[in-house]
């Protein structure tokens, strides 16, 4: 997990880099909260699996904050698809 997150967060460093317009940085706050979000469910997972406790292999897709995470997802690939931003609120 640890070489995905040290990939996602250069990614997340060079988009930091080259944002350069206000929709830029508003998508880039978005991101970074999906960031966020992401490392919370990882930090979940662990902890439990941590604790010896059995992870369902359907648990994570009745899990509040992954069902947040793929709204933001879809969110976020409509902005990119469109090339306009756009805050539907699903990042938060």
């Amino acid at each position: 997990m640890e070489n995905y997150r040290s990939q996602a967060t250069r990614s997340l460093h060079l988009t930091y880099v080259a944002a350069t317009t206000n929709s830029d940085r508003n998508a880039l706050q978005l991101l970074s909260k999906e960031f966020d979000h992401m490392q919370e469910l990882n930090n979940k997972i662990l902890t439990a699996r941590k604790k010896l406790s059995y992870i369902t292999p359907d648990s994570v897709k009745k899990d509040s904050l992954d069902e947040k995470i793929m709204s933001c997802a879809h969110s976020l690939a409509a902005m990119a698809t469109s090339g306009e931003f756009k805050d539907n609120g699903s990042c938060r």
